[in-house]
């Protein structure tokens, strides 16, 4: 399993390097992106990836330097700031987000579908009798 997954993070890594993408700001998009409708706060991102206040801090510069998100106060209260994503934000993430997919879909295109569904059943059932499920939204 170590090796597959190591397939999988090299081909991702190098995907997403030609969009000028990290895995953390991959996946900091990838959340804003995911609830498009919701107003994130630092400290909302930072428990999501699970990251220090000064490491959320110098990822939002970051991203907000490469003109991916915005950081500005909360009309109802200015002492929140709402973290959201940029229309070019928004396009690098899709985009990106669709060659990694196609990326994941050619290193498993060697299984039949029902190959697919048992491999899919085994790793749920390996997760489950770990993490118990998945808690609801």
């Amino acid at each position: 399993m170590l090796r597959i997954t190591r397939l999988f993070d090299r081909d991702r890594d190098k995907t997403l390097s030609r969009f000028g993408l990290e895995p953390w700001s991959f996946d900091m998009l990838a959340a804003l992106r995911r609830d498009p409708g919701r107003r994130f706060t630092p400290g909302d991102l930072m428990a999501a990836m699970l990251v220090t206040s000064g490491t959320m801090t110098t990822r939002l510069k970051s991203l907000e330097h490469r003109g991916w998100i915005t950081r500005t106060p909360d009309p109802g209260d200015r002492r929140v700031v709402v973290v959201e994503l940029t229309t070019a934000g928004t396009e690098v993430i899709d985009e990106a987000f669709g060659e990694v997919l196609s990326c994941q879909r050619e290193l498993i295109r060697s299984l039949s579908g029902e190959e697919f569904s048992a491999a899919a059943q085994i790793l749920k059932k390996i997760l489950l009798g770990h993490e118990g499920p998945a808690p609801l939204p």
